[in-house]
């Protein structure tokens, strides 16, 4: 919501279940994006499979020790992305 206040096309999907991973959606679903943040839980594992199918760069945010990211955290590497 804050990269749209301040003029970014911004938006927000969130996978229910990852296998079997949904391949062909993501590839159309992201047809139109030109970059993914993946904030995740874990080392990479996720947007590793991502990038087997957007069509876009796909940029890990990887955080470990069970706290999830804060809102100012995406915020912040989506800006810098954005640059």
């Amino acid at each position: 919501e804050r990269a749209r206040e301040a003029g970014h096309p911004a938006g927000f999907i969130r996978l229910v279940n990852v296998w079997p991973f949904p391949g062909p959606a993501i590839t159309e679903l992201l047809a139109d994006v030109d970059l993914v943040l993946v904030p995740e839980l874990n080392l990479g594992q996720l947007s590793r499979e991502l990038e087997r199918f957007a069509r876009c760069p796909v940029r890990c945010l990887p955080k470990i020790g069970g706290v999830a990211h804060t809102v100012d955290e995406i915020h912040t590497a989506l800006m810098e992305q954005m640059k």
